[in-house]
């Protein structure tokens, strides 16, 4: 298995803006020299929560202060992007990068977000079909045509040329709609914040699927080693102590996640997610894709995700409400505790 980091770019508590970012940096610099297979970023807008509108802007500088380990958009919100402006940074974060780039795609979801920034959000499917065909011919390094169902373009090329002709595209897959479309392009499924068993049901309909399409087996099975699972992580002491820090943070994901979907002529709410939050949602609701517990726990966990056809997990071990000085002392423990079991094992 693959150990990632994934988090977001907000402002600490009792920290700058400055600061948050030099600890962005940190992390990923940290996973750099520790092993660490990917940094992934979120894309966000219009929140304080998560202040990455513009995530290749973060990784072209994450890029620049690392050596070795990848960099990721997880995931770019094609609708809210021109195509061809989006596909020219990110042939730029490839070559800057030195060829460390993965590209994470999906839909979008948040309506303030689809209201400000797509173009037409009714057609939102077409757009994110549109886009994902564009970066794909980008990535071939040659001049090409396109006339899709949204987007029509005169023959292009785009500049400079791709460090690496033809790279994996990574999809949130959330729905049958995406899992289909994801086996029948050729997209790596990232399962995100699902159940086990949700974990299992959706590649085997993405297996399933990908034959149908006459996908042959060595490709399919190439594809599978890719396969990416987005977990919070909690690592503590003793199970009880995992358990009451993981329900609180992530009360304030799922709060914040409530408030990022408000409707889109409700206030704004740029500091509310610094308040304390009551937990109302069921215990076994707020954990159901957590990882917590003990460093045997967690070792227990990742080894169940990996016998689900899980391959590559990217771990973020703290939130918007934690202190720097706490995560990075979480990062270290991680690193120093359970990383180790798998970072030894040989890549897939």
């Amino acid at each position: 298995m693959r150990l990632g980091l994934a988090n977001i770019y907000s402002r600490r508590p009792g920290a700058s803006w400055r600061e948050s970012w030099e600890y962005l940096l940190w992390q990923a610099q940290f996973g750099d020299q520790h092993g660490f297979a990917t940094f992934w970023l979120t894309e966000h807008h219009f929140t304080e929560y998560g202040a990455t509108g513009s995530p290749s802007v973060l990784l072209t500088a994450l890029a620049s202060q690392t050596t070795r380990i990848r960099v990721g958009y997880g995931v770019a919100l094609l609708p809210f992007h021109h195509p061809i402006r989006l596909a020219e940074e990110l042939l730029l974060l490839d070559q800057i990068s030195g060829g460390r780039l993965d590209i994470g795609v999906g839909r979008g979801h948040a309506p303030l977000e689809s209201a400000v920034l797509c173009p037409d959000p009714e057609r939102a499917v077409e757009l994110f079909s549109d886009a994902f065909a564009i970066i794909r011919l980008a990535f071939r390094g040659e001049p090409f045509t396109f006339r899709g169902a949204y987007w029509q373009f005169p023959e292009i090329q785009l500049f400079p040329i791709p460090f690496t002709p033809e790279p994996d595209l990574y999809l949130v897959t959330t729905s049958s709609r995406s899992i289909r479309f994801a086996a029948e392009q050729g997209a790596i499924p990232v399962v995100g914040n699902r159940p086990l068993a949700q974990v299992r049901q959706h590649l085997e309909e993405y297996c399933t699927l990908a034959r149908a399409a006459g996908v042959a087996e060595e490709v399919l099975v190439r594809r599978l080693a890719r396969v990416t699972a987005a977990r919070f992580v909690v690592l503590a002491a003793s199970r009880q102590e995992a358990y009451e820090i993981a329900l609180r943070e992530t009360a304030h994901y799922r709060y914040a996640f409530q408030l990022y979907q408000r409707p889109v002529d409700a206030p704004l709410f740029h500091r509310e997610v610094r308040e304390q939050v009551p937990i109302t949602d069921p215990p076994e609701s707020l954990l159901a894709a957590v990882l917590w517990g003990t460093r045997d726990d967690l070792i227990d966990q990742l080894r169940a995700l990996e016998q689900a056809g899980v391959h590559q997990v990217t771990v973020s071990l703290d939130s918007p409400i934690t202190p720097i000085a706490v995560g990075k002392q979480r990062l270290e423990q991680f690193a120093r505790e359970v990383a180790p079991v798998f970072l030894a094992a040989p890549s897939r």
